[in-house]
């Protein structure tokens, strides 16, 4: 209510639009918004032909987004969008993996601290708390680099240490290393930390003055589905591996290892997709990224 009022009394009146006003693409929004709602009834689905069906269903309805995208005049998505070798398709592939790969942790993990290794509901949420803390410091730091080239190198350091987050996740429920949750959020958040800003800001900078403003509006929403999509993806695991209601100790731990593995699965394809934005990233050759050597901060 105090935003509504805000607007109303602090954006300043718009002039009557003209006829030539781009109307607002329900249906390609209506087809995006239908294929994640279908892909979250598969976590509440006990039906493998249905689950399978489902999916078939929002493939369908993400094919038909793009197939209405590329042939409007007005496009929602920029140019090479999701490219699999170039700017900015690479780095909006990487905008999109990590959030999913997170939803994981943000969807089960504090789960599984309470119900396997019977923590507090304070000391399992630290974890979530170790990851957020980590993200901003690592990002003020990451932010104090002059060096421009430098941070954009650091780009595919932020999905590996995403990765081996998850992988120390997967590790821990395996072989029952609770001490090892901790640390493996800490390093996860700092890879977002470390390449979130940068990466951000250099898919706006490529971009061309007539896709920058469509590019960095994008992004968020980006951020978004990727949480939603990871999250019902992870749940869909979840329930084919057998999750229930008042799941405990190592039932649920044979649940959650193969959803974990899965996030560490995609979080090593974020990877392949940050180094391929680097290697694209102007001023950066391919023969000076294979290098060990880093400018100076």
């Amino acid at each position: 209510m105090l935003f509504i009022v805000l607007v109303l009394f602090l954006v300043p009146r718009q002039p009557k639009a003209d006829a030539n006003t781009t109307p607002v693409p329900l249906f390609r929004l209506s087809m995006i918004g239908v294929g994640i709602l279908v892909i979250s009834i598969c976590g509440v689905t006990d039906s493998r032909p249905a689950i399978a069906l489902l999916l078939a269903g929002a493939a369908a309805s993400f094919l038909v987004f793009l197939k209405s995208d590329t042939r409007n005049a007005h496009t929602l998505l920029p140019r090479d969008a999701f490219s699999l070798s170039a700017l900015p398709g690479t780095g909006m592939w990487v905008i999109l993996l990590m959030p999913a790969v997170s939803s994981a942790g943000a969807v089960y993990l504090i789960y599984g601290l309470q119900s396997i290794w019977g923590l507090t509901p304070t000391e399992a949420g630290l974890a979530s708390a170790v990851l957020a803390l980590a993200w901003s410091f690592t990002g003020i730091l990451v932010a104090s680099i002059k060096s421009l080239e430098t941070r954009n190198r650091l780009i595919v350091l932020g999905p590996l240490l995403l990765a081996t987050g998850t992988g120390g996740i997967v590790t821990s429920l395996m072989l029952d290393m609770l001490w090892l949750v901790y640390p493996s959020q800490a390093v996860a958040g700092a890879g977002f930390g470390v390449c979130w800003g940068t990466l951000s800001q250099l898919l706006m900078d490529c971009a061309s003055e007539a896709e920058r403003d469509k590019t960095s509006t994008l992004l968020p929403t980006l951020q978004s589905t990727g949480y939603a999509i990871g999250g019902a993806i992870f749940g869909l695991l979840a329930n084919v591996a057998g999750l229930r209601e008042g799941m405990i100790g190592e039932d649920l731990r044979g649940v959650l290892v193969p959803v974990f593995v899965a996030a560490f699965a995609m979080g090593l394809l974020a990877v392949a997709f940050g180094w391929r934005t680097v290697v694209s990233t102007p001023g950066i050759p391919s023969a000076n990224v294979a290098g060990s050597k880093l400018p100076d901060f």
